[in-house]
Parts: structure tokens; C-alpha cells; sequence
């Protein structure tokens, strides 16, 4: 997308009524909005309202759903590798059946400014 006068630049420098017309224009125009808000960032996308960008919001069904599909996932990886690291230090020594175990997961994201670090404990 280029020249000053593209979709992209617009929103950029943050000329709403530009934003507001080429939302209402269609598909192109959309896509165009979307693609920018995402490169402008989490501050440009959180500025553009779903109805400026004449798109649906995202109800709280979708983002429960999106988020236990990862969780669902993480979950199944995360468990496989602590039964294999668990597996090896028993064999190995390092720990004995009966110990305790802390162990903590850390989710992350940076768009989201997410960094949390959840512990807990394993009894073997």
C-alpha cells in the first residue's frame, strides 16, 4: 500500500473520518483497516472500534473458546513433558517417589503485555 493518501497512512496518522468512509466502502477497504491496525499495534487496533471498521466484535464465546483450545493444547504438551523430565530423574535419582515438586508455567505475550508465572506443586 503506498502514497499518502493510501488506507494505510491514513490510519497511521490517525485521520478518523478517513478511517470511518474507507470502513464503510467494503471488503478491500476492510482488509486494508485490519492489515494496518494490526501493524500500527494493540494502541491503533484498541483506538478502531469493531463498528469503525464495520466488523463484529469478538463476543466473550469466541475469546473463551479460542483460549481453551490453546490452553487444551498447552495442557497436553506441558503434561508430556513433565512426565518425561519426572521419569528421568527418578530413574536417575534426583528425586524419589514421595517428594514434592514446585513447578512453575510462565504464559507470555508481549502484544498483550502478558508475563505471569503460575507455580504450584507436584506430589510424587
Amino acid at each position: 500500500m503506498g502514497g499518502d493518501n493510501s488506507i494505510f497512512n491514513k490510519i497511521r496518522k490517525g485521520k478518523s473520518a478517513d478511517i470511518d468512509n474507507a470502513a464503510a466502502s467494503g471488503g478491500g477497504a476492510r482488509r486494508a483497516l485490519t492489515t494496518a491496525a494490526n501493524q500500527t499495534g494493540a494502541s491503533g487496533l484498541n483506538r478502531m472500534t469493531a463498528e469503525a471498521l464495520n466488523l463484529p466484535a469478538m463476543d466473550d464465546t469466541a475469546i473463551n473458546t479460542a483460549v481453551g483450545r490453546f490452553l487444551k493444547s498447552a495442557s497436553v504438551s506441558a503434561h508430556r513433558e513433565i512426565e518425561k523430565v519426572v521419569r528421568k530423574a527418578l530413574a536417575s535419582g534426583a528425586v524419589r517417589e514421595g517428594e514434592t515438586l514446585t513447578i512453575g508455567v510462565t504464559l507470555k505475550n508481549e502484544k498483550l503485555n502478558l508475563d505471569v508465572t503460575i507455580f504450584n506443586r507436584i506430589d510424587l
